[in-house]
């Protein structure tokens, strides 16, 4: 059954990546929490406001936002509504399955490549108040998705090789 409910353990490159992208998302929380209240406090205490709140904050959360999602495909968490599909027989439930998995290559796939176009022609346009290059911020969209991509790659690989399978092996 190509199903990613019971997932096999990532190979350790994998474990490295997950492992070192929920360090990131676990920094670019603090930050967002960090510059978040400390606007706040600063607008309270000192009647000032830090004007690189709302650009940071937005620059961090989009990054958390897309690395998030390829997190979630590496612990096999996005959302997955079963009931229709295992209410099938056997063969029919393996060519819905195998064409989920192949749209997902395709959305993910086009999500790098459209990334990187949206993130190329806004590269030199500025933030208006940090003066950073508008494509950094729209470059999370073909990291993230492309991270994304190696984990649903892997766990797609491993459900289709299970298939393959002989019954009993």
């Amino acid at each position: 059954m190509s199903t990613h409910d019971h997932l096999r353990p990532l190979p350790p490159p994998l474990v490295w990546l997950q492992h070192s992208l929920e360090a990131l998302i676990l920094l670019g929380g603090i930050g967002m929490i960090l510059i978040v209240f400390g606007n706040a406090l600063s607008r309270l205490i000192l009647d000032i406001d830090m004007a690189s709140s709302l650009e940071l904050g937005t620059f961090l959360m989009l990054w958390v936002t897309f690395l998030g999602g390829a997190v979630a495909e590496a612990r096999g968490a996005h959302l997955r509504v079963r009931e229709l599909v295992n209410q099938l027989p056997h063969a029919p439930r393996r060519v819905v399955l195998a064409a989920v998995d192949l749209i997902v290559i395709g959305v993910l796939t086009s999500l790098v490549w459209i990334g990187v176009g949206i993130a190329e022609s806004n590269w030199e346009q500025q933030t208006s108040v940090l003066y950073w290059p508008l494509g950094l911020m729209y470059t999370c969209i073909p990291v993230g998705s492309g991270f994304t991509l190696v984990f649903a790659l892997w766990h797609i690989w491993v459900s289709w090789s299970e298939d393959a399978r002989p019954a009993g092996a």
